[in-house]
This record gives structure tokens, C-alpha cells and sequence, in this order.
């Protein structure tokens, strides 16, 4: 049983600096290339990017209650931009292991995915 990945602060932070001056595209480009070299050496990375995903929704939400000023509601903007290339990251790699081959049961990673039919159908036919 593997133990859920905890995001710590800095790379809160990383990824969000990353996000600010590089742009989202540069930054998920780089996150998936790093996500796609980490597959050779860990089988749950797939999941890793699924419990990031979930860190950060969760953050955003919590500033979403508490939001006080603009600048609370521009992060919340980028948290919610961060989670949403977190979750398909996750998917692509998730993808990316089935058609390796490799055997892939994970009860989260597919309830998660279930309620969008149209990926599930996506990750099958390809």
C-alpha cells in the first residue's frame, strides 16, 4: 500500500512562481516531461499528481471561504488553473501506463476519472 504524496510549501510555491513568470503552458509543459521521466523509476506517479491535484483544490477552496481582497481571488484563480493541469497530467500518465502495460488498480485514481465519461472513453480507445 503506498503511502498519499503530502505537497509541501516550497513546492507549493514552485509551482505557482513557475505558473507567474513562465506562463501555464511552459510550466505544464515542464511538469509533464518531468512526470513522464519519473514513470522509469516509481509506478505511482499517476497517483502523486492526483493527491497534489487534491492539495491544491483544497487550497483554493479554503482562500475561496476566507477571500478577502482581490489578490486572494487572482491566486485562487491560479491554484485552480495549477490543480486543473495537476489532474491532467495525472490522467496522461495514468494513460501512458495502461499503454505500457502495465496493471493499474487504483480505486481513487478511477472514481476520480469516472464521472468524465468522456476521458475514460478517451484513455480506452487510444
Amino acid at each position: 500500500m503506498r503511502t498519499p504524496y503530502v505537497l509541501q510549501e516550497a513546492e507549493v510555491q514552485t509551482l505557482l512562481h513557475g505558473i507567474i513568470n513562465h506562463g501555464p503552458k511552459e510550466t505544464y509543459d515542464k511538469m509533464k516531461e518531468k512526470a513522464i521521466t519519473a514513470m522509469s523509476n516509481d509506478e505511482y506517479v499517476d497517483e502523486m499528481f492526483l493527491d497534489m491535484y487534491e492539495t491544491i483544490l483544497k487550497r483554493a477552496r479554503e482562500l475561496h471561504q476566507n477571500e478577502k481582497d482581490s489578490d486572494e481571488g487572482e491566486l485562487q484563480l491560479v491554484l485552480y488553473q495549477l490543480s486543473s493541469m495537476l489532474r491532467t497530467i495525472a490522467h496522461d500518465v495514468y494513460r501512458m501506463y495502461i499503454k505500457k502495460g502495465k496493471n493499474k488498480n487504483s480505486p481513487k485514481f478511477l472514481r476520480l476519472i469516472s464521472f468524465n465519461k468522456d476521458i475514460l472513453a478517451r484513455i480506452w480507445q487510444e
